[in-house]
């Protein structure tokens, strides 16, 4: 812990035995890179932001932060849903990337123009344009539903559907579709 001369201290815990936090109590807690975390995890340190005997009004305070994960990611979930309040941020707020009047700095021109700009897919749209999106661990990095989806033709219809779906450990579940219209086209999903 840092200690102050006015009573005050900055403690530093990690999460790997949430148990040896039990009987802390904060007025703010940073809990850094959320996405690495687990909604478990979050409700611990929630459950650590309780008024102690001091009397001191302070409101209490969990900050998260991350960078985009998949959209299904629980942090990005609870955010849309309006349980926790989400404040964006993007690469041009960073001073060390770019300047006030929105130029690159050397550092920028590296690393954006040098390494994020060549990112495609979800991983772009992550790294460089601060989007949620995708799935965990994607099968197929260049689907694009912009180009990939496509209104059904009026009168086609279908006259075999086969379904594949797999339980994972680490997914909850995969599923490729596959039908034949009345042309004997095969349209994947």
């Amino acid at each position: 812990a840092f200690r102050f001369k006015n009573g005050s201290a900055i403690v530093l815990g990690g999460l790997d035995d949430p148990e040896k936090l039990k009987s802390a109590e904060y007025y703010r807690i940073y809990f850094n890179e959320g996405t690495e975390g687990t909604p478990d995890d979050f409700d611990s340190l929630k459950a650590l932001l309780r008024q102690d005997l001091s009397g001191v009004p302070v409101p209490r305070q969990l900050t998260i932060d991350c960078n985009p994960d998949a959209a299904s990611h629980w942090l990005n979930q609870m955010a849309e849903r309006g349980d926790i309040r989400r404040i964006k941020t993007y690469l041009t707020d960073n001073p060390w990337l770019y300047n006030e009047d929105g130029t690159l700095t050397p550092n920028g021109e590296e690393y954006v123009n040098g390494i994020l700009e060549s990112y495609r897919g979800p991983k772009r749209q992550k790294w460089l344009e601060g989007i949620w999106t995708g799935t965990e661990n994607a099968i197929y990095p260049m689907f694009d539903p912009a180009v990939h989806i496509r209104p059904l033709q009026d009168g086609l219809y279908f006259k075999a559907t086969i379904i594949g779906v797999d339980y994972g450990a680490l997914h909850k579940c995969s599923v490729v579709v596959l039908s034949i219209d009345q042309f004997n086209r095969k349209i994947g999903r």
